[in-house]
């Protein structure tokens, strides 16, 4: 896991573009979310190239707003100014007073003209154009901007050319950010959507910073009623205590399933008691020893919560180091099973290593059981039913680069690799999503299965990014995938339907800790 970087350099280069006299000027918009809550939201990037001689001031940037893109409910709209750093033009941080052009303008169906006027220098000079987003906005909206004109002293005027064609930019809600309710971090987003349509979003609380567990962490959750469109406020739903003499006894790395027959929700955390996280955890079942697996329930949509219930001595071998819940979501099978995905490490004499695998109960919750592992150095996975009685783990994979993927007819005891596993999914080393859209809209298998990660083999995590397939994962075409944010995260993501149109993704994004935002699926799914 790596920290979010609050000043980001995006993964598109500028480039600059022949124009009039000695300034030169491009501009791009960057794949990244506009959201409501954000002080920030940046659609454009202006570079201003100023060859040799005297630079001139910027008086003047004109600027359209694409047909209905005023109506999706914009404050105002901002010119800023951004120093450039080592690694080139830098993003704003979401929540910071910029520096401004000018004022920030109304939107209107006219060119909206910002007035300076600010001192170029030799060399490029990046603006970037930002909305402000009013606290109703559409989410289901997008928006684009362009640059029309930029008027310099002694009115020379210059002709922004756009680098390449790019797609609008779209909106959502930043559901969790940096000091929300005192908590100085949010991680590890796990999303579902109820049979009466109320999504319930749960997360680590991470009061002190970056820090996994051991640490000062809970589980939080929050809820919407209304698609995503606006969510409640944080309740905490597992805290363990906050004993210093024990690592504050933090929970967290959550995982969320409800129960398709009944209706209740379950979730999942680990609770370190003392050093019980990754690296601390040992062989045993008490809380002295290992790491212990925490199960808590809603039977009112996520409304009240039941005290937490130890699964632990049930289901974990004693000689293995640690066991723990896949983070993000479990799913209920065409049978009823409610499966969790899951992780555990092997013995200290067998070096810890881990292994992915899957947690199941085919009574409603009232017993568990823990299937074999899939391949070593597999960790944090996320599963389906393909057809009938068929489980499809989709893995982390230490090794890096892409993903392990197997599946198994017998509830994880024992399983068989993809034959696109290491080979179609490209990952930073990260937690990733993956549903079924029949599975989780009609609870019958359509083969179309969609899919989230930050779309890049290696470090920084970036991209994030939606692909669809529409033959159960036997492959992931290019044209049928969606670019949600290109700047660094902490990268992880969880996916929900929604409804039977409408495709749901709360991840760990680069303009918020949890982002949340709602993607047609026909935009994954193109005719």
């Amino acid at each position: 896991m790596i920290p979010l970087i609050t000043c980001l350099a995006l993964c598109t280069p500028s480039a600059a573009l022949q124009s009039q006299a000695d300034v030169q000027a491009s501009f791009v918009r960057p794949a990244l979310p506009v959201l409501v809550g954000n002080r920030v939201n940046p659609v454009l990037r202006i570079d201003l190239v100023v060859g040799e001689g005297a630079a001139p001031s910027l008086e003047e940037v004109h600027l359209v707003l694409a047909a209905g893109s005023a109506s999706v409910g914009i404050e105002r709209v901002e010119v800023l100014l951004a120093p450039n750093s080592n690694e080139g033009p830098t993003v704003p941080p979401a929540g910071d007073e910029p520096k401004l052009f000018c004022e920030g303008l109304a939107p209107s169906s006219e060119p909206l003209v910002m007035r300076g006027p600010h001192q170029l220098v030799s060399g490029v000079n990046t603006l970037w154009v930002s909305v402000l987003l009013e606290p109703d906005a559409d989410i289901d909206g997008t928006i684009t901007l362009t640059p029309t004109l930029l008027r310099l002293a002694g009115g020379v005027e210059v002709e922004p050319k756009g680098a390449s064609p790019s797609p609008p930019a779209r909106l959502g809600v930043a559901v969790r950010r940096a000091g929300d309710q005192g908590a100085a971090v949010y991680r590890i987003p796990g999303l579902v959507t109820t049979p009466k349509g109320t999504l319930i979003a749960v997360y680590d609380v991470r009061w002190k910073g970056w820090g996994d567990l051991p640490g000062d962490l809970d589980v939080g959750m929050s809820r919407s009623v209304d698609g995503g469109r606006t969510w409640e406020a944080m309740r905490l739903i597992m805290d363990m205590g906050d004993d210093p003499a024990w690592a504050h006894d933090g929970v967290g790395d959550p995982s969320v399933l409800v129960d398709r027959a009944t209706g209740r929700v379950y979730v999942l955390g680990v609770w370190s008691h003392g050093d019980r996280g990754w690296n601390g955890s040992g062989p045993g079942l008490t809380p002295e020893e290992t790491g212990q697996l925490m199960l808590v329930h809603s039977d009112d949509e996520g409304a009240t919560w039941s005290a937490p219930r130890n699964l632990t001595a049930e289901v974990k071998d004693p000689d293995w180091c640690f066991l723990l819940q896949g983070p993000g979501r479990g799913i209920t099978m065409s049978d009823g099973t409610l499966v969790f995905p899951a992780q555990f490490q092997l013995s200290p004499e067998e070096d810890r290593v881990p292994y992915a695998t899957v947690l199941w109960s085919d009574d409603h919750g009232a017993s568990w059981h823990v299937g074999q592992g899939t391949h070593p150095q597999t960790t944090e996975s996320a599963v389906v039913e393909l057809h009938d009685g068929i489980l499809m783990s989709n893995e982390r994979d230490n090794r890096g680069g892409s993903r392990s993927i197997y599946t198994s007819t017998d509830l994880g005891a024992s399983w068989k690799e993809h034959s696109t596993s290491r080979k179609s999914l490209p990952e930073p080393v990260c937690m990733a999503s993956l549903i079924h859209v029949g599975r989780d809209t009609r609870g019958e298998a359509d083969g179309v299965l969609l899919f989230s990660n930050p779309a890049v083999i290696r470090a920084p995590r970036c991209r994030m990014t939606i692909r669809a397939s529409r033959d159960y994962g036997a492959s992931w075409p290019e044209g049928q995938s969606l670019l949600l944010d290109a700047g660094r995260s902490a990268g992880y993501s969880c996916l929900t339907m929604i409804d039977e149109e409408t495709v749901g993704i709360l991840y760990e994004g680069s303009r918020a800790h949890l982002t949340f935002q709602r993607v047609p699926l026909a935009a994954l799914l193109p005719n």
